[in-house]
């Protein structure tokens, strides 16, 4: 399962988590121009690929050798009470499955050579998953297959079982934290607005809640900047006044930008 990270326009991000080994949407919408997506998108990817990976190595688990599902021998039984006799005899029914099978030529159908046979195929493949596995896969899937008894009804001991859970949620943690510090995320940030009108300005700093504040700090402003200020057209990201007031209504540069992007959406 590849997890969704970013979606929309403009760009939104999701936060993920794990909850018992399985992830879990925590937050729908946070804005790529948060100051903290790229920290979010890392660790939600770092999870997105543990999942990926943990998965096949789980339908890997589930691959049986060619020939193991029917057992080889089977019970004796007498054939005038129908009562098994203690003896083992070989099942009539469990046939070898051989490792290869002879592949012919389309044309002639003659045979050319060998090729291995698809159940062993799909076996050595996922023993090959298997034996690559990391830490923190096997631990996922330690997790991810549930909690185990804690106590030992008999002797009153945590089980080792359920010790070995435990230790196996905190490699989780501790191995995703290491996997999405490895990541270097592609967000989507759209770019900041750089001209809005006087209009859109204004109603931003409302949606901010931040006008009045403006307004009370604009009184002490010479005079040529409260007229700028009341009565100019545009106003643009660089202006030399925006960056002023910014340290005073406590903006930082991510801030502001945010205000500029909220304004280009009002009409």
């Amino acid at each position: 399962m590849r997890l969704e990270l970013t979606y929309g326009d403009p760009c939104l991000a999701r936060v993920w988590s794990l909850r018992d080994g399985f992830p879990v949407c925590e937050v729908d919408a946070i804005p790529c121009s948060d100051p903290t997506v790229r920290h979010v998108v890392a660790k939600s990817a770092a999870i997105s690929e543990a999942v990926e990976v943990v998965e096949a190595y789980e339908a890997a688990q589930r691959v049986r050798e060619p020939g193991s599902e029917i057992p080889q021998e089977i019970p004796e039984l007498d054939p005038e009470t129908g009562e098994p006799t203690g003896e083992m005899v070989p099942n009539p029914d469990w046939q070898e499955i051989p490792k290869t099978v002879p592949v012919y030529d389309p044309d002639t159908g003659e045979p050319v050579g060998q090729e291995p046979h698809p159940a062993w195929a799909a076996y050595e493949a996922a023993q090959s998953i298997l034996g690559a596995a990391d830490d923190l896969t096997v631990a996922l899937a330690l997790i991810r297959a549930g909690e185990p008894v804690k106590i030992d009804p008999e002797t009153g001991d945590v089980t080792e079982q359920w010790q070995a859970w435990r230790a196996a949620a905190g490699a989780v943690g501790a191995g995703i934290a290491d996997r999405a510090a490895q990541i270097e995320p592609v967000v989507d940030v759209p770019l900041p607005t750089t001209i809005i009108t006087n209009r859109q300005a204004k109603l931003a700093l409302v949606h901010a809640g931040l006008l009045d504040q403006v307004n009370q700090l604009m009184e002490n402003r010479p005079a040529a900047e409260r007229i700028e200020w009341e009565y100019t057209s545009t106003v643009r990201r660089d202006h030399p006044l925006i960056l002023q007031l910014a340290p005073a209504l406590g903006l930082t540069e991510a801030e502001i930008d945010d205000l500029f992007r909220l304004a280009a959406t009002l009409d």
